[in-house]
């Protein structure tokens, strides 16, 4: 018995020394435990896309290669070195590959996108570039409150109901006398505040209704009364003194999306007539975006010019050019026989964003367009007649450059929002008036018991504006073969 027992200690004892020696090699065999820090910029480094680095020196690519920029890493880290610009010998040279790449000419200009280094335009900007005011800047550094005090000789739109508007220069001993009665204006100078209600002082000696649509007859005792708005492109389109016909508000917007203007592009239009686009366009590219705008009628081409500066926009004249800094240029020219100027004076060739068209004749001018137009530039033609928008379209193919040619026609529905009483069909059964039950007239069914409620309402207007005339757009792809050999 002593001698088993003591073969089992020897044999209990060897097995525990085996499974040391095990444990030991199992624990040379395991890898050495990195710091946090490293394993945390090992896994960054793994999971961060290695993306090439733009073309140095390219102004814009593509939408798609606009990405999100990874977070901060620490000094000394890869990802950290190239956010700081230290490529090395390798990436540099791949980005050269890549410059001569981009280098070849396309025969498609894709969506392009501005460079994310560019500034955005301050906030406000777009707005403060029409102050609406005579030679007067517009008030940014004011008192709250003080910049929206309606001043002596500023535009005002009077609102008397949604399809009754008015624009009236507020002046010293000034009035104006509607239906709703007479307002003064001294009673609105550094007084009342844009958008705010004004009241009759007094009211003509026939009955008027109540203004603005909230009161019925005057005689009562209730007071007439409107509103004094500032006014806007959409405003000054409804309320502009017509000299042509115009643009309006649904035409003017798919022109100004479709031609993709943003702050600080060049605009060339022809056919300045009332101004109404001039506005929206300056609206657009401003704060140091440029339109030039051509006219051939020569006191069209004036009186344009006298109200841009009544509404402060930045008019400049020939030689009054200075890069960086926007403006609107009126000039009288026949652009239909003479075609959009590239003597340099004004502007270089190749460098409009956009061109606009509202000429009897469009297809005469499209080669003047292909000149004036940079590539990936875009043009709009408006025409009344089918006729114009085939002949324009026949002409652009045959210039061999323009691309994703279209025609459309915006057809604008307005409902009216209104309070109506409606009769609820809480109990079944219609009951005819006596007058019906007499012979009298069939549609004068009414029900009779039924309970009513008023409510609002949103009905088709009748006073619907149809045909307005077509938008024609395309966009330039490539330069023109037959410009490179006629020089």
């Amino acid at each position: 018995a002593s001698e088993a027992d003591a073969m089992a200690g020897e044999t209990e004892a060897e097995l525990n020394k085996l499974l040391e020696e095990e444990e030991v090699e199992e624990l040379e065999d395991l890898p050495l435990e990195e710091d946090d820090d490293d394993a945390e910029e090992h896994e960054m480094v793994v999971e961060a896309p290695q993306q090439p680095a733009p073309p140095a020196g390219s102004k814009k690519r593509k939408a798609e290669d606009v990405l999100v920029a990874p977070e901060p890493e620490e000094e000394g880290s890869p990802i950290a070195a190239v956010a700081e610009g230290d490529l090395t010998t390798d990436a540099k040279a791949a980005d050269q590959d890549d410059d001569h790449e981009h280098d070849a000419p396309s025969e498609v200009v894709e969506d392009l996108v501005e460079e994310e280094g560019d500034a955005d335009p301050a906030p406000g900007a777009a707005t403060a570039a029409i102050p609406w005011r005579r030679d007067q800047p517009p008030s940014s550094s004011a008192a709250p409150g003080e910049g929206s005090l309606i001043r002596d000789g500023d535009l005002v739109v009077v609102y008397e109901r949604h399809d009754r508007m008015k624009a009236h220069r507020v002046s010293r001993g000034g009035r104006v006398q509607n239906r709703y009665g007479i307002f003064e204006f001294d009673d609105w100078i550094d007084t009342v505040h844009y958008g705010g209600v004004v009241r009759a002082k007094q009211f003509p000696k026939k009955d008027a209704e109540g203004g603005g649509g909230g009161s019925k007859k005057t005689g009562g005792g209730k007071q007439g009364f409107v509103y004094v708005l500032r006014p806007s492109c959409e405003l000054w389109s409804l309320v502009l003194p017509h000299r042509t016909q115009i643009l309006y508000i649904a035409d003017i917007a798919t022109v100004v999306a479709q031609l993709r203007l943003s702050p600080g592009m060049r605009v060339l239009e022809s056919g300045t007539g009332s101004g109404s686009l001039t506005h929206a366009l300056y609206r657009a590219v401003a704060p140091s975006g440029e339109v030039f705008t051509f006219e051939y009628h020569e006191l069209r081409s004036i009186k344009a010019r006298e109200e841009f500066q009544e509404h402060g926009i930045d008019l400049k004249a020939k030689g009054e050019r200075v890069e960086g800094e926007g403006g609107v240029w009126v000039e009288q020219r026949d652009i239909e026989q003479l075609g959009f100027p590239t003597d340099g004076e004004l502007y270089d060739e190749g460098s409009a964003d956009a061109v606009f068209l509202d000429l009897p004749g469009p297809w005469k001018c499209i080669p003047s367009v292909t000149t004036c137009l940079k590539v990936g530039g875009m043009v709009c033609s408006f025409s009344p007649c089918i006729e114009q928008v085939q002949k324009t379209l026949q002409v652009m193919n045959d210039e061999g450059v323009y691309y994703r040619m279209m025609t459309m026609e915006i057809l604008l529905r307005p409902y009216e929002v209104r309070t109506e009483r409606v009769n609820m069909l809480s109990e079944p059964g219609l009951a005819l008036p006596q007058d019906a039950k007499a012979g009298g007239r069939p549609d004068a069914m009414r029900f009779e018991g039924q309970p009513s409620e008023t409510r609002m309402m949103a009905v088709p207007s009748v006073d619907v504006r149809g045909h307005t005339g077509y938008l024609t757009f395309a966009q330039k792809v490539k330069f023109s073969e037959k410009a490179a050999e006629q020089k």
